[in-house]
């Protein structure tokens, strides 16, 4: 195990599968199942006991056919491409027993999904304010189309401007993460930055992403960094694994799912961030060690998260 690294939380030897976490997935759309199938099966291969696709009806088959292990809950019937308002309710009678949230992998940008994304929003920042929320993809889009509105999420708004509220700590599980690469980056801060120019500052932009948003960021693209709100006085974290065969379409939807899973089997947030960011990179390193940075695609990333994480337990 890396030593500046945090550990894999324990599984007893009486475990169960109720006992090994809930991670509950607001993902897919038509023409997007991939996406969501990434996602998901990652958080199963990083252990978690329960992996729960909310996912829009039209995309039931192909998730059971790609991820049987999960569990769904399907929204509107076979015709339903994507998510509608009436389906948050729904969705939120899924989070009582979950241990984190992903939104955002081939969520879409319908405005129904839209509208629906903030009202389930409001939920959770009503009635489960320290559930962990990881936004991902198009999650990160809706997220900013919420931008000064005076939505409560996780105890304070994500809003991406300082409204008084006392901030999260970091340390603390129900912090909101964030998970951008440089366009999303730029398309969150606005203004003048645009993708090359969060890749020029890439520690900056981190930082100026979690004073902004609230919450931890994990800036994605070579040399990941990770970093925590100001006000925790933590420093950013480079991550050091990964290489270029990891640019492909999916490889960040791995990396949400398993971020989701080492949250839900227990870890606080900034922990498994840096943790997710380490695995991810090494599983696509020793992808890449064995099939060739040319030839990695993102399932590749899953199946070799068992020996990286096998390598981290040594």
């Amino acid at each position: 195990m890396s030593h500046d690294l945090p550990p894999l939380p324990p599984r007893p030897f009486d475990a169960h599968k109720g006992s090994m976490g809930r991670v509950v997935f607001v993902v897919g759309s038509r023409g997007m199942a991939g996406a969501a199938a990434l996602a998901v099966e990652a958080s199963l291969r990083a252990g978690v006991g329960y992996a729960v696709a909310c996912i829009p009806g039209s995309i039931g088959p192909d998730l059971t056919a790609a991820v049987p292990s999960a569990l769904q809950c399907l929204c509107g019937d076979a015709k339903t491409d994507f998510f509608h308002p009436s389906h948050a309710a729904q969705v939120a009678a899924e989070l009582p027993q979950a241990q984190s949230l992903v939104i955002g992998p081939g969520l879409g940008r319908a405005d129904a999904t839209g509208e629906f994304f903030r009202a389930l929003l409001m939920a959770v920042g009503r009635d489960y304010p320290d559930l962990p929320v990881v936004f991902d993809a198009d999650g990160l889009y809706h997220l900013r189309l919420q931008v000064g509105e005076a939505l409560p999420l996780c105890g304070a708004r994500p809003a991406l401007s300082n409204d008084g509220q006392k901030a999260k700590d970091p340390l603390v599980a129900g912090i909101p993460i964030i998970t951008p690469h440089p366009g999303e980056a730029a398309f969150l801060l606005g203004g003048e930055n645009s993708a090359a120019s969060v890749q020029a500052n890439r520690q900056f932009i981190a930082q100026e992403l979690a004073d902004a948003v609230g919450a931890i960021a994990l800036l994605k693209g070579a040399g990941t960094w990770v970093a925590a709100p100001t006000h925790s006085g933590i420093l950013p974290w480079q991550n050091q694994t990964g290489n270029a065969g990891m640019a492909t379409a999916g490889s960040g939807d791995v990396l949400s799912g398993l971020l989701g899973a080492l949250i839900a089997r227990g870890m606080h947030a900034l922990d498994a961030t840096k943790l997710a960011a380490h695995l991810h990179g090494r599983a696509g390193d020793l992808a890449a060690a064995a099939l060739g940075q040319d030839s990695l695609i993102a399932s590749d990333l899953i199946s070799y998260l068992p020996p990286a994480i096998q390598e981290h337990l040594a």
